[in-house]
């Protein structure tokens, strides 16, 4: 079965993006139509700071990709900078956001992976939008965020709950599958260590290695097509206003 991986797609980074991301998604179409791909798997960051830019970017989309959509959230995904055109933007608290985006995708016919597992041809897709695995990464997100939320600080409160979302990851029976794809936005694994503050929880990675085929993210824009220990680790390499896409077969 063929499926396609994007992420980082910051859709709107310089508000000229346009033309670039309808010839990007015309490219993603037409490799749809061409390798009879099942799903897209769209690994977060779909959009750049505003929330009126989350809903464009998925329209976008599903104006050239009719197949079924998987996704799970990255960073840029919760940043809510004020917008003259959204009433209600300025650092959205996360319950306002969670309301927000499942509306968003149901009105699209997208399926979060954080809602539970997707299965198709006999392959489980699961997911979990993740976290940075340090409490207080050195990010620009607190000036487009919430600052906390029920009295824990926003890092704080969303590296825990990817801890949670991961484990209910893990707890998933994917045995009785032919092949199992795990997916989040932010890599466990690192790179460059200059950059190793901006990582998930390295301690995921062996973990989701263990128990997956294939293993999907983005973040860090670097391309990654590697087989290690048993697990294809994917990363499609899109880089802010240089959207890619992978495709790959399970």
């Amino acid at each position: 079965m063929n499926l396609i991986l994007t992420s980082d797609t910051h859709y709107g980074m310089d508000g000229k993006t346009h033309s670039k991301h309808d010839k990007f998604w015309r490219k993603v179409a037409k490799s749809i139509v061409d390798n009879d791909v099942k799903c897209l798997v769209w690994a977060g960051d779909l959009s750049a700071n505003k929330q009126r830019q989350l809903r464009r970017t998925i329209q976008h989309m599903r104006e050239h990709v009719k197949i079924p959509v998987v996704l799970v959230r990255g960073n840029h995904d919760f940043w809510d900078a004020w917008d003259p055109r959204d009433e209600g933007s300025g650092n959205r608290a996360w319950h306002l956001l969670e309301a927000d985006h499942r509306q968003l995708f149901g009105e699209f016919n997208i399926s979060h992976l954080e809602d539970g597992p997707v299965v198709i041809d006999d392959v489980i897709i699961c997911g979990w939008d993740g976290w940075y695995g340090m409490s207080n990464p050195p990010t620009n997100d607190e000036r487009f965020m919430f600052r906390d939320y029920r009295g824990a600080p926003m890092h704080v409160f969303l590296s825990n709950r990817a801890w949670k979302k991961f484990d209910e990851v893990l707890a998933t029976d994917v045995d009785k599958y032919r092949a199992a794809v795990a997916v989040t936005h932010f890599n466990p694994y690192v790179t460059d260590w200059k950059w190793a503050d901006m990582c998930a929880n390295l301690k995921f990675y062996d973990l989701i290695k263990e128990k997956f085929d294939v293993f999907c993210c983005g973040h860090n824009h670097q391309f990654k097509d590697r087989v290690e220990d048993g697990c294809r680790v994917l990363n499609s390499g899109s880089d802010y206003n240089n959207p890619k896409f992978l495709l790959f077969e399970v």
